[in-house]
């Protein structure tokens, strides 16, 4: 994929970036990152070397040193003082506790002082996220489930369904005083989140009366607003989609790209409602729901899937076109469990685990290392010079690798799927060791952190990867 010729480049692409936005990208990059870009990304490695070389760890004390004492006891000890953090009130339009991302006080402390006056004095980049966000929220919560703590998954959809609008309208980040990113809707995790924490509880008697409808608005405004031709779903933008600046959607006008991370999240979301329904005594609306994420699935497996390239692309409905960019998203047909056996063992070897694309020392990465945007810069470019949000174009991101992890997991490949696990658990150690906390994307080659320190939110699954690969387990498993 890295010499353009399957994927139409955003750096080839004058509809998405001209010239003065490619300035501004690679001024993003230090000069060691961009050298690290073009040895990767500019054709075939020279006789007798290995396409990808992993680079030397560069955490700590690096080597063995670096990685002493009882794999994950460190990590454990770090996350079990970090949650309580993560816990905010009632307060203003959050009716129930809350989850937040990272720990303010943490990076406030960082800084000996206010955190936005001194960020630019420090050149530190620091993200304070003192929101309830819609997919952290799950991802906390489900690590969460693992304390026998059910209520804060519960209490985040109770949030968010608390404000769902009359036509199913639900924002994605809200504090207590206002709601952020409209029009932007809730990425389709809480009737996921609905059934997990219910499950876990014992009780789905909350989710009687107004929640349930508010599920099925929150559902039928996916529908209508979010569905496109194929009857497949789509983001109102990359930043929408959590994925903040993915080159398979960035860019492109809103609504035009049937994406297959919106499809899995919606297949998911339709069986959670099943379960749901069916648990509530509603069998008609259990047996429609289970309808819907069957057809869904039939059509991901129909109409994102190329054969040639043995792998699940977004869509983009313009051209009719698959967009064949190689990204961590792909891989997420394999977390739902909705990939024929043939076809994830085809993704998963011609792909996955190639050194020269997605294997690596420190984890996956967001995407292959063969794309011309591979690159490991602190923030990402989101569609003009003036906006940088997170990057998704090459770092390590620790819910990507959890969620990949599971996929492996899913069709047989246990012993990789542990290999990673202990990859990101050894990660995050060493960025404990050095820094005193965890960051929320990580340089694939080197493994530093890149941005946001003392970061919680779905890195505190990171402790129960191991023991989940193990096991077999999977934390986020829609059944009874």
């Amino acid at each position: 994929m890295g010499n353009g010729s399957r994927f139409p480049s955003l750096f080839l692409q004058a509809r998405w970036l001209g010239p003065a936005v490619l300035v501004t990208y690679f001024a993003l990059l230090a000069p060691s990152q961009l050298a690290g870009q073009a040895a990767t990304t500019t054709g075939p490695a020279p006789a007798g070397k290995a396409a990808h070389q992993p680079a030397q760890n560069t955490l700590g004390t690096g080597g063995k040193e670096s990685l002493a004492g009882q794999p994950g006891e460190l990590l454990a000890q770090h996350v079990g003082k970090l949650k309580p953090a993560l816990v905010r009130p009632p307060a203003g339009i959050l009716r129930f506790p809350y989850l937040i991302p990272s720990n303010p006080e943490a990076e406030i402390a960082a800084t000996r002082g206010d955190i936005y006056a001194r960020r630019a004095e420090l050149g530190i980049p620091l993200g304070v996220y003192h929101q309830l966000f819609d997919w952290d929220s799950f991802f906390e919560g489900v690590a969460f489930l693992r304390d026998g703590k059910g209520e804060y998954l519960r209490d985040s959809v109770r949030n968010f369904l608390e404000l769902t609008a009359s036509n199913g309208y639900t924002p994605r980040t809200v504090d207590p005083s206002r709601i952020f990113y409209a029009p932007e809707q809730c990425k389709p995790f809480l009737a996921q989140g609905a059934f997990l924490a219910a499950k876990a509880l014992g009780d789905f008697t909350w989710l009687e009366g107004r929640y349930y409808q508010n599920l099925r608005r929150f559902l039928d405004y996916w529908e209508t607003h979010r569905r496109g031709p194929h009857l497949l779903f789509q983001w109102l933008s990359a930043v929408e989609s959590g994925v903040d600046n993915h080159p398979a959607v960035m860019g492109l006008p809103p609504n035009s790209v049937e994406a297959v991370d919106a499809s899995v999240y919606m297949y998911r979301e339709y069986l959670a409602m099943s379960l749901i329904a069916d648990r509530l005594g509603k069998a008609e609306d259990s047996q429609s729901h289970r309808a819907k994420a069957d057809l869904l699935a039939r059509q991901i497996n129909q109409h994102l899937w190329s054969p040639g390239e043995q792998m699940y692309f977004n869509l983009d409905t313009g051209s009719g076109e698959l967009i064949k960019l190689e990204a961590w998203t792909n891989f997420l047909p394999l977390w739902a469990g909705i990939a024929p056996p043939e076809r994830a063992k085809a993704m998963i070897e011609k792909h996955l685990l190639r050194a020269e694309a997605f294997w690596g020392q420190y984890g996956v990465p967001s995407v292959s290392r063969q794309e011309v945007i591979y690159n490991q810069a602190r923030k990402g470019l989101y569609g003009s010079y003036d906006r940088t949000v997170s990057n998704w174009q090459g770092p390590i991101w620790v819910v990507a690798n959890y969620l990949v992890m599971h996929g492996l997991l899913n069709y047989g490949y246990q012993q990789q799927a542990v290999e990673l696990a202990q990859k990101i658990v050894r990660l995050l150690e060493d960025d404990i060791r050095r820094t005193g906390g965890m960051h929320e994307n990580y340089d694939a080659e080197t493994g530093a952190g890149l941005w946001s320190p003392h970061f919680g939110s779905w890195n505190i699954l990171a402790p129960q990867m191991v023991e989940e690969a193990q096991a077999g387990k999977d934390a986020t498993r829609l059944a009874f």
